[in-house]
């Protein structure tokens, strides 16, 4: 782990579920990079589990090089493990004749030059949560029929949670950013729908809250979810943001520019 991220402590747990034969859940935990992510693979018998895996090889394989560099740089190369994947599912679906193969993604980059501030990116309804002094609030965005278009018409409730975005369903995908200013002692939550559906808000601050260490309190929310019915599979990561935030890293002038160009390329996209 690289000393800049070794404050931060992260652990990932998934499951089958009860229901499901495969896991068409990814995991992504790259403590050198300072980079968590989940994947849920949409399709079923339209390779969900091989789009998953492919959009966390391909976010994975875009920080191989140079993981810590300015945020902008991160956030680039982010960008380019999603359009990559999104590629790559597009044309494996277009062979095999699959219509709906696709994959949502839920990430957090921690920011090397302000250790207090992380970059989070979503697309579809794999949710990340923050977690302080008891209080749980959600962070992100489903994107979803009910989300995207309840305000301009009325949604029918079957088609209420399909969703608009994801790695896979179009040729440009459309991640939703977000810059999030931590405090000492916060947690977050990335979850795939198999948590966050069967787990109430109140029941999830409950298990969050827990005074245990963090891979006891990723087992219990991973056993609450088994308590239920537990249709789907479950993936989750928690991290734990430090007392102390680790000092910052100055990069050049030139590197920072850079970051500050490609990262403007990111609304154009």
């Amino acid at each position: 782990m690289d000393p800049i991220f070794s404050t931060f402590h992260a652990i990932a747990r998934t499951d089958v579920g009860k229901v499901r034969h495969r896991n068409e859940d990814a995991v992504l935990l790259l403590p050198e990079a300072g980079l968590l992510a989940v994947s849920d693979g949409m399709g079923g018998a339209s390779a969900g589990d091989v789009a998953s895996r492919w959009v966390v090889e391909s976010v994975q394989d875009a920080f191989s090089e140079d993981a810590v560099s300015p945020q902008g740089l991160r956030r680039y190369a982010l960008q380019q493990g999603i359009l990559a994947a999104n590629q790559k599912i597009l044309e494996y679906a277009r062979h095999q004749g699959y219509r709906s193969m696709g994959a949502t993604l839920a990430a957090c980059l921690l920011n090397p030059a302000q250790p207090a501030q992380v970059t989070l990116c979503t697309l579809g309804d794999s949710r990340i949560y923050l977690c302080r002094a008891g209080k749980l609030t959600l962070l992100t965005r489903d994107h979803n029929v009910k989300n995207e278009f309840a305000q301009q018409c009325a949604v029918k409730p079957e088609m209420a949670r399909l969703l608009t975005r994801a790695v896979g369903i179009h040729n440009e995908p459309l991640p939703q950013w977000y810059d999030v200013a931590l405090q000492p002692c916060d947690r977050l939550l990335l979850c795939t729908d198999g948590v966050s559906g069967p787990l109430s808000d109140e029941r999830l601050s409950q298990l969050l809250t827990r005074q245990a260490p963090l891979e006891e309190v990723a087992d219990g929310v991973m056993a609450a979810v088994l308590e239920t019915p537990a249709r789907d599979n479950a993936s989750l990561i928690l991290l734990d943001v430090p007392e102390v935030f680790p000092p910052a890293i100055t990069f050049p002038l030139d590197l920072c520019e850079e970051a500050k160009i490609l990262e403007s390329l990111l609304e154009k996209v």
